[in-house]
């Protein structure tokens, strides 16, 4: 791939290489051999506001931020929750549909965005990654919306627990064991239920044995077939209804 312009911003320039990677070794090819700009933010900081003009391409490489959307009446939803390794890519032209926050310190790798899509356009297995990103974001989509239109927060919650640990974010000391980067509040505006109904669930599957939560928001989930059941009653309720 042709090595590209380096980004124009106020941060350390240099070309992607294996310490860019994150976690996730799939994109690698994505941006092997292109410049970006390298930038530290710390928790609580925007990478930009709904109204902001999409000019650059986000990869993770540590830390936690989430996308969201004021409501009317001053409601905050939550649409996506991205860890390190997780690219940040504008949907189509225009502003930001959504707003991007860190919910940690995070570091990051920015790419011009036309010049990604210029690598992306002449590169048939770059355009095919891409695509599969884009898909699994949908579903889990379709699959979130899914639950939540069945008013369940038990199966909301344990959808939430399984995809977080699915995805590795920050695991620590041993297998099924996460750190939440996100406040109980995050969550609950990212399922549509209110902090209390949240902290209620968590506080329900730790005394049945489901998880474990220990200090720093450390959860360890214990039975992972029962919060996966407790999704598929859901899921199949659901479909039921739907006919």
């Amino acid at each position: 791939m042709t090595k590209l312009p380096a980004c124009i911003l106020n941060s350390d320039v240099l070309t992607a290489c294996e310490g860019c990677l994150a976690r996730d070794r799939s994109n690698e090819h994505l941006i092997a051999g292109l410049t970006c700009a390298k930038r530290n933010m710390e928790s609580g900081q925007h990478l930009f506001v709904g109204s902001d003009e999409q000019l650059h391409v986000y990869l993770i490489r540590s830390g936690a931020v989430c996308l969201y959307k004021m409501l009317r009446g001053g409601r905050r939803q939550i649409v996506a929750f991205k860890f390190a390794g997780d690219f940040i890519i504008p949907a189509a032209n225009g502003p930001h549909r959504f707003s991007a926050q860190a919910m940690t310190a995070v570091e990051l790798r920015v790419f011009p965005l036309a010049l990604f899509r210029a690598a992306a356009s002449g590169d048939a297995r770059f355009m095919a990654r891409l695509h599969e990103i884009a898909v699994a974001e949908l579903c889990k989509a379709y699959d979130l919306i899914s639950i939540l239109g069945h008013h369940d927060a038990e199966a909301s919650v344990a959808a939430f627990l399984l995809d977080v640990d699915g995805r590795a974010a920050l695991h620590v000391g041993g297998a099924g064991a996460v750190i939440l980067p996100m406040l109980r509040t995050d969550i609950a505006d990212y399922l549509g239920l209110t902090h209390e109904t949240v902290s209620r669930v968590l506080t329900s599957f730790k005394r049945k044995g489901l998880i474990d939560v220990g200090r720093g928001r450390t959860v360890r989930i214990k039975e992972r077939a029962t919060l996966a059941a407790l999704v598929g009653k859901a899921e199949s309720a659901v479909s039921s209804g739907a006919r």
